[in-house]
């Protein structure tokens, strides 16, 4: 009768212990706002800018020309999520980043022609396959119609390694800026494209390019 009396009082003092150890403490939501109402976070060099469910209305990143909260850590930030939630994203909002990796979801349909300005260091861009406007095949940004045929050709990455390129035989559009910064320096366009947007080959490395006739450079 001791002996039981001894080992129930053992474990009543075990289970005291067990109370009062502290629990496993959660990770710490770091998030930040953004002027628009958006959440950001910048961990191991990844700047992560999502929707806050507070500002459900919140859906675009501001065009630049603030300044952005992560300024005084421009030279941390190496790869960008943009997430789920999150439809569009301005001019010049991650520039004199040194980012190299670009994630775009699915809900992301509205960029600025702008927006990879000053991102010389980039050398990826990755597309959620479900999204409906966007898509990225090796350096290439491009949007797509309904039934996923290249149109447009978006952006270029600048810090890519480039044989003679031929835009896709598709390709109807070139946006504003689509070559700048990038160190192609041979290049072919198709005659299905129309138009050429603006600033296109803006500090390119662009030596020899053959153009169809009818080009409308806007």
């Amino acid at each position: 009768m001791k002996r039981s009396r001894r080992l129930f009082s053992a474990f009543l003092t075990l289970c005291l212990v067990f109370t009062l150890l502290p629990l496993p403490a959660r990770a710490a939501d770091t998030s930040q706002y953004l002027d628009d109402g958006l959440l950001w976070s910048l961990e191991n060099n990844l700047l992560t800018i999502k929707p806050n469910q507070e500002a459900p209305n919140a859906t675009h990143v501001m065009v630049g020309g603030q300044n952005w909260p992560w300024e005084s850590q421009y030279g941390d930030i190496r790869n960008i999520d943009i997430t789920s939630g999150v439809k569009g994203i301005g001019a010049n909002v991650f520039v004199k980043t040194a980012v190299e990796t670009l994630k775009i979801s699915e809900t992301l349909v509205n960029i600025d022609p702008q927006t990879f300005n000053g991102l010389d260091f980039l050398r990826s861009i990755t597309v959620d396959s479900k999204n409906p406007k966007f898509c990225a095949e090796g350096n290439f940004l491009y949007a797509h119609d309904e039934n996923n045929v290249k149109t447009e050709l978006v952006r270029v990455v600048p810090n890519g390694s480039y044989l003679p390129y031929q835009v896709p035989a598709t390709i109807t559009k070139i946006w504003p800026f689509a070559f700048s910064n990038t160190n192609i320096r041979e290049l072919t366009i198709p005659d299905n494209v129309t138009s050429i947007g603006s600033c296109a080959f803006y500090y390119s490395g662009v030596t020899d390019i053959i153009l169809p006739d009818s080009i409308e450079i806007y």
